[in-house]
């Protein structure tokens, strides 16, 4: 599909396995030039190997996010190979320790408020600055259902990510104006690298298979999903491409979407002149608010889906 993304330059953190790595082949694949992010340089060489070789334009830079040294590092290192960032996917994160709250100590929040949170603080606050000089960018943080619907255990982990749905909703009303759009995707049960590890020790923990121990978690832990199976990083990368292609639907009838807050297994599309959220089970639920600018009511008025 056609989503007006050749030749961006798009910035993407924790690129290196699961979603991060789904979401830089999908705009690779839509002719973006793609800058993929993470610690480890060998694992992103491969990635960034595989898509050049696929047809696509990607580099790697293999920096910490939760070091802001290393930040501003890396985000001129982009700029100065592909003279500018238009997209930045802030995914980089991680659960940190699967436990209660009592099990958890002050570096345990520290340490997960650190990668889930400031990491996009920083990436950012790095970023913004080329976004506002050519009066465009997209800014899209990659946070969790868990944000909105935690669960008993990992309290630190949904905390970070209720932070950054607050956090995108702040940004978005603060520079919608400038032509810088930011919105969160907020994908529920994923089978990630880090899901599929969970999963193969509570397995080894119970003596089951380890679709077994997916099922058991879905029927326990995720009653809601109705497919009972868990998502893939690239359905969630699908949807994070095609956010532009709402936008720009959107800014065809005269409206700015500015922001995008919370939860999992949906999609937003444009019918006629009004956008509509779309029960989907196999996609990722976005849930968006819009800021009407222009429109023929006339004023900003803010819908809610």
């Amino acid at each position: 599909m056609n989503l007006n993304l050749k030749g961006k330059s798009v910035l993407v953190t924790g690129a290196s396995k699961g979603i991060g790595k789904a979401i830089a082949e999908a705009f690779a694949a839509e002719g973006s030039r793609v800058a993929l992010n993470a610690r480890n340089a060998d694992d992103l060489a491969k990635v960034v190997d595989e898509i050049n070789h696929n047809g696509g334009e990607a580099i790697a830079v293999a920096a910490d996010v939760t070091d802001a040294h290393d930040v501003e590092l890396m985000v001129s290192e982009v700029v100065s190979r592909f003279g500018t960032i238009h997209v930045l996917v802030n995914n980089a994160g991680g659960v940190g320790q699967f436990a209660r709250f009592e099990e958890l100590t002050d570096e345990d929040w520290l340490s997960v408020m650190n990668l889930n949170l400031f990491s996009a603080v920083r990436v950012t606050r790095a970023v913004l600055p080329h976004l506002r000089r050519q009066k465009w960018g997209r800014i899209i943080n990659i946070s969790s259902e868990s944000g909105t619907q935690p669960d008993a255990e990992m309290p630190h982990y949904n905390a970070s990510k209720a932070a950054m749905n607050n956090l995108t909703k702040s940004l978005s009303k603060s520079y919608a104006l400038e032509g810088i759009l930011v919105n969160t995707v907020s994908p529920a049960f994923i089978m990630t690298p880090l899901v599929s590890e969970m999963l193969d020790k509570q397995a080894k923990a119970q003596g089951i298979d380890p679709a077994d121990a997916e099922k058991q978690f879905l029927a326990t832990k995720r009653p809601h999903i109705e497919l009972h199976r868990s998502g893939t990083p690239e359905e969630v990368a699908e949807e994070v491409a095609e956010i532009e292609r709402v936008l720009k639907a959107a800014g065809s009838i005269g409206c700015r979407v500015s922001n995008s807050a919370d939860a999992s297994f949906r999609i937003l599309a444009v019918l006629g002149k009004a956008l509509e959220v779309l029960d989907d089970p196999l996609a990722v639920h976005l849930r968006w608010r819009s800021y009407r600018i222009g429109c023929p009511a006339g004023g900003a008025q803010e819908n809610r889906a």
